[in-house]
């Protein structure tokens, strides 16, 4: 399914499955696997940027999902900090 949608589906499933399911998202890695996209160069895997490597790679499809992220994640961040501080 990819991201957003498998996140999604995992929200929605998740009261079905109850407290003992296990749910994994894992994007890219049956691509990988199967040789259908390449990884990053292990340079790159190693400085953990290969986010970047895929973007670069396919800027059209990836780019406002990582920019989704760029804002919504230092947000979530932040809101979690402000509610421990209370």
């Amino acid at each position: 399914l990819g991201s957003p949608k498998q996140e999604r589906l995992m929200v929605e499933l998740a009261p079905r499955i109850g407290d003992f399911g296990v749910m994994l998202g894992i994007g890219v890695t049956f691509s990988f696997v199967a040789g259908t996209v390449k990884r990053a160069p292990r340079l790159v895997q190693r400085m953990s940027c290969e986010w970047l490597w895929r973007l670069a790679c396919e800027p059209r499809r990836l780019w406002r999902r990582y920019a989704d992220n760029l804002i919504s994640f230092p947000a979530l961040v932040l809101r979690a900090r402000l509610r421990r501080r209370r």
